[in-house]
């Protein structure tokens, strides 16, 4: 082979690799940085509900639903909030999840979020598992799980999770009653505390 097409090939050669290192250098960097940014998205690392009988800490899920979690840190950040209470909370009956029975009651605690700037978006809504804390989709109300809610499929976004044992004792210690019962005409029937039962809570960040 000529000399002048050896020298060719040599530098044809030696260019493709220098440009797959330059390529994979870049991805490299891109990953990092994408890495650190986000790494930086969230500057706390949970919400604090603070009631009459303790916090609960709830650890954001940004990688669902970063805009409800943008509202939601927002409120927080206002420090006023004089719509947030629970309003609902019923116990997980005795056998729910079994051979198809999901209530009622409907084991949830359901409370307002009334004072964001915004109703959120519909985001990241993975079947509802036992501790996530999720939007009721077109609303500023809210509710945390206590149970797993397999038979809502994906119909809400969550935005949080419970974050300790500490929580799930006061989420316990919530009142349960006295309420009231609605049945709506699709014949569901769900529990409503009465006014004087309500639980207000602050929010912030940690």
């Amino acid at each position: 082979m000529p000399s002048s097409l050896l020298l060719t090939l040599f530098y044809f050669l030696a260019h493709n690799v220098l440009a797959a290192d330059i390529i994979d250098e870049a991805e490299r960097n891109a990953a990092f940085i994408g890495y650190q940014e986000k790494q930086k998205e969230l500057s706390f690392k949970t919400f604090v509900l603070t009631t009459a009988y303790g916090s609960i800490h709830i650890r954001p899920r940004a990688d669902l639903s970063p805009k409800i979690v943008a509202l939601v840190h927002g409120l927080a950040s206002a420090k006023s909030c004089s719509k947030c209470n629970f309003y609902r909370h019923e116990p997980a009956p005795e056998n729910f999840g079994k051979e198809g029975f999901y209530g009622p009651p409907y084991a949830l605690l359901q409370g307002s979020l009334g004072d964001m700037v915004d109703t959120p978006p519909f985001e990241g809504s993975p079947e509802v598992k036992k501790g996530d804390v999720c939007i009721i989709p077109n609303s500023k109300e809210f509710f945390i799980a206590t149970a797993g809610h397999e038979e809502w499929g994906h119909s809400h976004s969550v935005w949080g999770h419970v974050a300790d044992e500490e929580s799930w004792d006061v989420i316990s210690r919530v009142p349960m009653e006295p309420f009231t019962t609605i049945t709506d005409k699709g014949g569901i029937t769900t529990r409503w505390l009465t006014p004087n039962a309500t639980t207000r809570f602050s929010l912030s960040i940690e």
